[in-house]
Formats: structure tokens, C-alpha cells, sequence
């Protein structure tokens, strides 16, 4: 938090001198009958008007008392103040003092303020007084005199002038003309702040979040910021949204106490500013706030920022750019790495690389990626000889060459690079550019282990467990996997908690698999969510927790996991951890069916036969069963060749009359599938509907071509007879099909 210490130029340079406060309680204006006679009168009505258009603004800047003092006459009235100064008139020592000050009328001359400030200040003159004394602080005027300049200020805030509180707290916390005294500075602090001066309201809030001159009070500091940025302060308003997030306990409040940062951004802040870019920069915020935040964070990137370094500030715009949807923005990205590369930086090297090699923020150029890499190799750099090395070895931007590629992983394997150690075994068990030699291979993964790589301990488990390349052992398996799990590998996490959860090679442990598989989750790992998911609806065991279930599984279903959709969806089907809900079973059940899961596939061919939460729809239900057929679902086999029987005994000569609504629902596997017999029986069938149904509607339903000739008999007597009661298109279509000609001849 930026504290007092930190802020006193800025608030010097606020307004000690350039805002002025009210002083007179003078109600002639400026022009006035009397005014016209009464040299005295004049200057009190300027005075007057003055001060009413400085009204409670503690916060004035130069432009704004230059543009007063021209308002109120000054350039004409020189001369008046002058004869009246030198007559002791302290109205009018002031505004000529301020005049001399600010140039307007006469030439900017600060001593020559001082004086006649001073010389209405003996008369007890409020203002006069609280600009001596701010003048005597600094040597700006002349010789500094902090303690006569103290008198003076303590003079006019015992008057009453309330502009002066904020200079006597001040004076008393940084122990200007006055022993340092932050309990005296605390009580001028506040009674500024009660006359609404949002600097003291600043610095009270700061002391009592501190516990500067009296207890700590975060409530009533908390308050006196949101009441300063209320009033104006721009610092205050970026400043109470740090107090705000430091007690954010919600995604919610965080989010308001950035907003607070940003409209102190918006009002000017720059501090705030860099802040808020700072946020957005790591990941808070939306496109619109990214453009703001790039907008603002330019001039840092090119100044710097405080005691932190242009470079620091060009990392976050790069960053910010980078999140842009803006093709500028991105070229933008580009610029700045390839300009911070070209100066040896390492990492902006390898970032730049990457964008060359993927097209963002411009056109793919593989070549210039890896005059970017070559460049940082000759520097140096360990991380782009590891990455030009699978330039190498894939030939992406340059010619396939594995001996170079192993030279650079070599190099930077030297260098302790662990992930080039771990691609070096991969050449020698793959035989790329060298004898395949799984030992060597292994013997380079151990280094790496040693090293920490847990990419490397679970290649080495993989090695031991399946034995094609060395002799099985899952017992080492286990050990590495275990290994690469604990050195951080969610991958390692899933696969050991897998292990213990299946009782592979070991005795089942629940508590350990869930226990890893956990730690997966938690990170994100989609299957290792769903098998938590699983170890939660297990009745029999200690962590059975339906509701805790559906949180696992609905977080893998919505990263893509298609065997969590369908355990979703039985759950809805059973109100099991969820209420009883057979539209919300359906739904999922097709969405596991629409990812490839087979098994979904016949529960989504179940549901939508069976209408279950949805509309019937059995020409949907049964190219889901055939899909699940087609992917080898033995449930679905069996229920193919049960509808197939279901054909046949209809096709027999002592088959069941059916309805003609039975037979509708049946032909639907037919007409999807490609084989003969299929196609025969679909004709069939639609002519028992037919014999059922002998409308035009129903006889339309059959297939005109089935290629096997009685059927086309039968069919050419049914286009027939359905023209006979008033439906020619069927035997229009079969007097058109060149298949038919001969039997219509």
C-alpha cells in the first residue's frame, strides 16, 4: 500500500499552495455600488468572489486558481492592490501575493510574494497566514524557515481556516518545524477530514489502517478511503480498492475492489493505472479491460514504472497483448520480443520463437523461429539449444538433422537441462540418428530423474511395466511411477492412484488410490475426476458421497469426459446424489452417445424409443443403435439380430398380424443398414403396413427398389394399388427408374 511516507510530494503538490481556502464572510460582489467609491470594499468583493468560486474544492490545481484570479479581475486591478497592500488592507496583501505567484497581471516573482503575504498575515489575516506559512517550508520562496513557517499554519487552522488542518497534520507526521508527533498529526488529520478535505480524510485512513498515532481501526480507515475517492482523490480510490482486497473474501468482493482500482485508473491515476494493468495482465478481466489496460500500460513500458524497470513493465504489456483478440495487439507482442531478443533476453527469445512457429501476430515463419533460437544458443542459452533441437529432429523450419539435434540436447544436458536428457534417451530407444540402445536410453532417463524430472521417472515406470524394451518389473514400475507422482506429475498421480484403485500387482487400497487420484483431480486431470466421481458413488466404501459425486463428475463431463456424461445421466435416471429427472438422464445420455461412447449409445437409443423426458422419436433411437453396433457394443449386436427374429416371424407364413404402428417402429433398423437381407425384409415389412394401413400415406412408406426381383413384383403391384386409391407418385417414380423397365414392358 502506498502509506504517508510514500505519497508526501504528491500530496504536497496537490494543493498546499495552489488550493486556497475560504476565508471572508463578505457578501458584496465584485462591481458593486459601493465597490465603484470604496477602493476597500472592491478587493473585499473580489476576495468574496474568489472564494465562493474556490467554494470546497481542496484539490486545486494551477490552470484553475490562474483561471479565479482572472475571473475576479486581477490583470486591471494591480495597481489597486498594490496602494492597498502598502496600506496594510491583508485582503488585499493576499490576492496580490497570489498574483505575483502565478504570474497574472505582473510577472511571477515569489519572494516578492512572500512579503506581502506575510505583511497581511501580522494583521491575523487567515489565508495570508496559511500561504506564509506553506511558502516559509520551502526554499522555493527564499530561505526556508520551517518552524516560523509552522506558527503561521497553526495560526490559521486555529482560526478556523479549514484548508490549513491538512499542512499542520502534515507538519506534525513528517516533524516539519515541530517534533515529529503522530498522535497530534492524527487529530489535525481528522478534523480536516470532518471539514471534508479528502487529503486528511487520505492520510487519516492510512494512519488508522497502520495503527499510526492510536489503535488500529480498519472499519473506520476503510470508510475515510471510500470517502476520499468519493470526494476526488484520485490515490484514495486505488488505495481503498487495496484495503478492499485485502479483506476479499469472495470472487465477488475481489472483483469490486479491482473495480475501485480501475476507476482511480480512469480518473488519472497512474499508480492505479499500472495496477490494474498489473491485474489484467494475469488473467482478471475481459477483452475490454485488456484493451484499457494496454492503452494505459504503454508509457511504462517505455519509462518505467517507479523503482521498477521499463523491461519489468514491457513484460506485462507483452503478456497483455498476447491475451488480446487483436491482430494489432498481437503484432504488437511481436515487436517487443523480437526488439527485448535482440538485447540477449532469454526468455523473450524463446517466446518469440514460439509465436513465429504458431503465426501469432503474424504469418507462421518456422525459418525465422529458428534464426531466433540460433541466435540465443550463441548466447548462451541452454533452454533455446533444448528447443532448437526438436527444430532438428522434426525438420520444422530446417532440414531433419538428428545428429545436431543431439548435439544441442547434449549441450544443454551438459548444462543440467533434464528435459533435454529425457529427449537424448528418446533417440536411442527410438534408433533416431543413433543404434537404438534401450540401456543407454534408460541410463540418460535415471539422470534426469536424479534431476527431479518426472517426466522422466514416469517413462521410466512405463519401460518397466510393459517389458518389451527391458524386463518387466512392476514392482520398479510401481517405484517410479510412485516417484514421477510425488515429484509432481498428475499423470503419475492418476496412473499410481489407478493402480492401487484396480489392485494391479497390489492389494486393493481405496484409501490410497483416492488419496492420489484426488490430488489429480484437483489440478484438473479430467479422468482422474471422473474416477473420484466413481469412488464417491461406491456404496461400500467410506467415501460414498453422491452428492460430492455429481460435483467430480459434472467438472470431468464439462472438460469432455463422455464416460462422467453417462454416469450423470444413470444418476439422474436413479435420483441418486440429484433429483429424479429423466430429461436430464436423456440429455446426457446423448451427449456421452455424440462423444463415441458406445454404451451411451444404446441408453440414448433406450430413451429416445422409450420417450423418457423427451419426445419419442425411434428413427433417432435406432441410428444410435446402429452406431453402437457399428462400434462393437455387444448389447447392441444382440438387439439388432432380436429385431431382425421380430422380422422374420412377421415375414413367416403363420406371423403375427401386428399393427400397422408396430411395424412402422420396426422397420426403422432396415432402412439404415446396408446388407441384402436387410433391405428385402424393410420392403416386407412396409407392405404389411400397407396390407394394415391401405392408405396413400401408408403405401408410400415402402421402398420402390430393393434390387431382388419378386419384391420388385411386389412392389409395382403396390405402386399400383396406391394408384388405384388416389396416389400416383409412387408408380410415377417406378415408371421413371430404369430398374423397372422391363417389368413394366
Amino acid at each position: 500500500m502506498k502509506w504517508i511516507s510514500n505519497a508526501v510530494a504528491a500530496l504536497m503538490a496537490s494543493g498546499l499552495i495552489a488550493g486556497l481556502a475560504t476565508g471572508g464572510t463578505l457578501d458584496e460582489p465584485v462591481g458593486s455600488a459601493q465597490a465603484a467609491t470604496d477602493p476597500a470594499a472592491m478587493v473585499r468583493g473580489q476576495l468574496a468572489e474568489y472564494e465562493r468560486l474556490l467554494g470546497q474544492n481542496f484539490l486545486s490545481d494551477v490552470p484553475e486558481i490562474v483561471d479565479r484570479l482572472k475571473a475576479i479581475g486581477a490583470e486591471s486591478s494591480i495597481a489597486t492592490w498594490t496602494q492597498l497592500a502598502e496600506e496594510g488592507n491583508a485582503d488585499a496583501c493576499f490576492l496580490l501575493g497570489m498574483s505575483y505567484n502565478y504570474g497574472v497581471g505582473v510577472d511571477v516573482d515569489r519572494p516578492k510574494a512572500l512579503s506581502v503575504w506575510e505583511k497581511g498575515a501580522q494583521s491575523r489575516h487567515p489565508n495570508c497566514m496559511y500561504v506564509t506559512g506553506n511558502s516559509l517550508m520551502g526554499e522555493e520562496y527564499g530561505e526556508a524557515d520551517m518552524e516560523r513557517g509552522f506558527s503561521w499554519l497553526l495560526a490559521a487552522a486555529e482560526a478556523g481556516l479549514s484548508r490549513a488542518n491538512y499542512a499542520v497534520g502534515l507538519s506534525y507526521y513528517l516533524g516539519n518545524g515541530v517534533p515529529r508527533d503522530h498522535p497530534a498529526a492524527r487529530v489535525w488529520f481528522r478534523r480536516g477530514a470532518e471539514a471534508g478535505d479528502p487529503r486528511c480524510m487520505y492520510n487519516l485512513a492510512v494512519m488508522m489502517l497502520q495503527g499510526e498515532g492510536g489503535d488500529v481501526d480498519e472499519e473506520a480507515g476503510g470508510r475515510w478511503l471510500d470517502e476520499a475517492a468519493a470526494a476526488g482523490l484520485d490515490m484514495a480510490g486505488a488505495e481503498f480498492g487495496h484495503f478492499q482486497l485485502s479483506r476479499a473474501d469472495s470472487p465477488e468482493s475481489t472483483d469490486a475492489a479491482i473495480q475501485d482500482i480501475k476507476q482511480a485508473a480512469l480518473l488519472g491515476d497512474g499508480d492505479a493505472r499500472f495496477e490494474f494493468a498489473h491485474f489484467v495482465a494475469n488473467g482478471y478481466g475481459d477483452q475490454t479491460d485488456i484493451r484499457q489496460a494496454i492503452q494505459w500500460l504503454e508509457p511504462f513500458a517505455v519509462t518505467g514504472f517507479g523503482e521498477l524497470p521499463r523491461e519489468y513493465a514491457q513484460r506485462l504489456l507483452i503478456g497483455l497483448c498476447l491475451r488480446s483478440e487483436d491482430a494489432s495487439h498481437l503484432k504488437r507482442a511481436r515487436e517487443l520480443l523480437e526488439s527485448a531478443s535482440k538485447a540477449g533476453d532469454e526468455d523473450a527469445s524463446l517466446m518469440l520463437a514460439s509465436l513465429l512457429e504458431n503465426g501469432i501476430g503474424g504469418p507462421v515463419d518456422l525459418a525465422g523461429a529458428v534464426h531466433v533460437l540460433k541466435r540465443a544458443v550463441a548466447d548462451g542459452s541452454e533452454a533455446a539449444a533444448y528447443t532448437l533441437g526438436f527444430a532438428y529432429a522434426n525438420g520444422q523450419g530446417i532440414d531433419v538433422d538428428y545428429t545436431e539435434a543431439r548435439r544441442l540436447w547434449l549441450y544443454a544436458a551438459e548444462q543440467g537441462n533434464a528435459a533435454a536428457m529425457v529427449a537424448i534417451a528418446q533417440l536411442y530407444r527410438q534408433g533416431d540418428g543413433v543404434d537404438i540402445d534401450p540401456l543407454k536410453g534408460v541410463d540418460w532417463l535415471e539422470r534426469a530423474s536424479e534431476l527431479g524430472d518426472p517426466n522422466a521417472m514416469l517413462i521410466l515406470g512405463s519401460m518397466y511395466a510393459k517389458g518389451t524394451e527391458i524386463p518387466e518389473d512392476q514392482e520398479v514400475a510401481r517405484q517410479w511411477i510412485t516417484r514421477a507422482a510425488k515429484a509432481g506429475s498428475i499423470d503419475g498421480m492418476r496412473q499410481i492412484g489407478l493402480i492401487y484403485l484396480t489392485g494391479d500387482g497390489v492389494d486393493r487400497d481405496l484409501k490410497t488410490a483416492h488419496r492420489w487420484l484426488k490430488y489429480a483431480a484437483d489440478q484438473g486431470d479430467p479422468h482422474a475426476l471422473f474416477l473420484v466421481g466413481q469412488i464417491h458413488l461406491d456404496q461400500s466404501s467410506a467415501f460414498f458421497d453422491p452428492s460430492n459425486a455429481h460435483a467430480y463428475l459434472l467438472e470431468a463431463a464439462e472438460i469432455g469426459v463422455p464416460e462422467a456424461m453417462e454416469l450423470i445421466g444413470k444418476m439422474y435416471g436413479r435420483g441418486e446424489g440429484v433429483a429424479q429427472d429423466d430429461e436430464q438422464a436423456t440429455a446426457w445420455f446423448i451427449r456421452a452417445a455424440d462423444s463415441g461412447l458406445a454404451s451411451s449409445m444404446t441408453l440414448a437409443y433406450r430413451s429416445l424409443a422409450a420417450g423418457l423426458g423427451i419426445e419419442k422419436d425411434e428413427q433417432r433411437a435406432m441410428s444410435y443403435l446402429r452406431a453402437a453396433e457399428r462400434a462393437g457394443d455387444e448389447w447392441a449386436k444382440e438387439e439388432v439380430q432380436r429385431l431382425i427374429d421380430t422380422y422374420l416371424s412377421l415375414m413367416s407364413p403363420d406371423g403375427n398380424r401386428v399393427g400397422a404402428a408396430d411395424l412402422q417402429s420396426t422397420y426403422q433398423i432396415t432402412r439404415l443398414s446396408d446388407k441384402p437381407k436387410f433391405v428385402a425384409l424393410h420392403a416386407s415389412t412396409l407392405y404389411k403396413a400397407a396390407e394394415l394401413e391401405p392408405t396413400p400415406a401408408g403405401i408410400q412408406r415402402f421402398m420402390l427398389r430393393v434390387g431382388i426381383e419378386d419384391l420388385q413384383l411386389t412392389a409395382l403391384e403396390w405402386a399400383r394399388r396406391a394408384a388405384a386409391v388416389g396416389e400416383p407418385s409412387v408408380l410415377d417414380q417406378i415408371k421413371a427408374d430404369p430398374a423397372y423397365r422391363e417389368l413394366l414392358d
